[in-house]
Formats: C-alpha cells, structure tokens, sequence
C-alpha cells in the first residue's frame, strides 16, 4: 500500500495515535517526545553499530523503519511546539546558509561559528 501522506498532515495522523496519558500535559508532551526520539535514534545507532562493528550485513528495511519512528517522535515535538515540521526544516535552512555562506561545508566557517559559541559560555 502506498502512501503519500505530506507532512502536515503526518503531524495530525501522529497526534491521532499518542495515547491520553502521553498527552495529559505539557512535561509529558514533551518527555515523550525527547526521550521517544533518543530511544529511537539510539536504535538506528545501533543498527549502524552491529553493521560496522559486528559485520552483520546493514538491514536497511529496519533502518528505514527506526527512522520512521524518530520522525513519528519529532512530528509528535513539533505539534508539542505548536510549530509544523515545514517550519523547522525552514529554520534549520535558515540557520545552515547563515553557517555556510558558499551553501558547502566550510571547516573555517564551522570552527567560526564553534569558536563563537564557546566565548558566549
């Protein structure tokens, strides 16, 4: 079965599926959220990991699936937020071409931004 669902209304179809009790406040919002999402990705770490380290062959079907779970966490954060998946990838690109002014990786220009960050500690 194919699915083209678009984003927004990924975020509405996740909020359908949290359970009462991930929804009851705030703080549980939004501990469901941060810790579903390093669970998840912790996941994916490990999947990598046993490929790399272990010499299993890389089960890219279980990878696609923990990925989608670490987006069902971040659909979940963003309605948390009150913001729309669109908008953070809109401000991550936002941020990125401010970062990398010639639109490629630049070590000067990340070490820039680093160095800034650790005087503003």
């Amino acid at each position: 079965m194919e699915n083209n669902m678009n984003l927004l209304d990924y975020q509405n179809y996740v909020e359908k599926l949290a359970s009462q009790q991930s929804t009851s406040t705030e703080k549980d919002r939004l501990l469901l959220s941060v810790l579903g999402l390093n669970g998840e990705a912790g996941e994916c770490a490990d999947l990598v990991k046993k490929h790399i380290y272990h010499g299993k062959p890389l089960d890219k079907n279980s990878l696609i699936l923990e990925a989608g779970d670490v987006m069902w966490y971040m659909a979940f954060l963003c309605n948390t937020l009150g913001v729309t998946i669109q908008e953070v990838v809109d401000k991550n690109v936002e941020k990125l071409q401010d970062r990398y002014k010639t639109g490629k990786f630049n070590y000067d220009e990340f070490m820039k931004k680093e160095n800034a960050k650790s005087t503003d500690s």
